[in-house]
């Protein structure tokens, strides 16, 4: 495996608070049932998501962020070509814990300043807080790339870890009402939150990303054509019983 590669997508986990300076909440007192309600009403755009009235330096940070964004769509795609199984789930869980830890260190500064503002109280200067905020979103933002495409590797940790599935709804929850993230990001956002279901499903919910169930649906769907095919040539080869009734001859009158 290429190292370069690994570095950079090991990366893309955390937010560049260098290069996030230049381009110039919730807390754990919080009770989980209030925390569920956050994070239900999550998948809809806040009013400070208005990206024309927002101020220089947090339009500057956008331009940053959509760059990085198309980083981690790449560093996605090469685990999705990781051919080896074993391979692609060791490295999709390093993955995970780079963004976890991110997050976590991130959580610690936000909860400390007791911060629950919005896109418009985004630091222009560099600061542990930008830094945070910045970590939060990059990493959330990652973390729901891979579950919408690699769902069958990244559900078995959320579903099973409780602790770990708290944070993630958390940042999910202070991601998207923070008000940052464009029409891409929270429809995707939107996707990945269905998907792990940390928002309700819509009745037709389908992730079309979800490599495995779609070779799985076809898959199913080329063993029905089969079948159909198969008892089509099997009725055509049957032969048909003419019954024959006797008739009255000449003869016989």
């Amino acid at each position: 495996m290429n190292l370069k590669c690994i570095a950079l997508i090991l990366s893309l986990c955390v937010a560049n608070s260098q290069i996030s300076a230049k381009l110039d909440s919730p807390t754990d007192s919080h009770s989980d049932q209030h925390l569920d309600k956050v994070v239900h009403d999550a998948h809809t755009v806040p009013a400070d998501a208005k990206h024309d009235v927002l101020p220089n330096h947090v339009k500057l940070y956008q331009k940053f962020f959509k760059a990085k964004r198309k980083d981690q769509v790449g560093a996605v795609q090469y685990m999705l070509n990781i051919k080896e199984a074993k391979a692609q789930v060791d490295f999709v869980n390093k993955m995970v814990n780079e963004a976890e830890n991110s997050l976590n260190e991130a959580k610690k500064v936000l909860d400390s300043q007791k911060f629950n503002g919005s896109v418009n109280d985004f630091p222009a200067e560099d600061s542990p807080l930008k830094e945070a905020i910045a970590k939060t979103l990059e990493s959330t933002a990652f973390y729901g790339e891979m579950a919408l495409k690699l769902p069958h590797i990244i559900e078995k940790r959320f579903k099973k870890d409780v602790n770990f599935r708290r944070l993630i709804m958390w940042a999910y929850s202070f991601s998207i009402n923070f008000g940052l993230y464009d029409d891409t990001s929270l429809k995707m956002m939107n996707l990945a939150g269905q998907q792990l279901e940390i928002i309700p499903r819509q009745e037709n919910f389908e992730n079309p990303y979800d490599r495995m169930k779609i070779k799985e649906q076809i898959e199913r769907e080329a063993a029905l054509l089969m079948e159909e095919n198969r008892k089509k040539k099997q009725a055509a080869k049957k032969p048909s019983i003419i019954k024959n009734k006797p008739s009255l001859k000449h003869t016989d009158l």
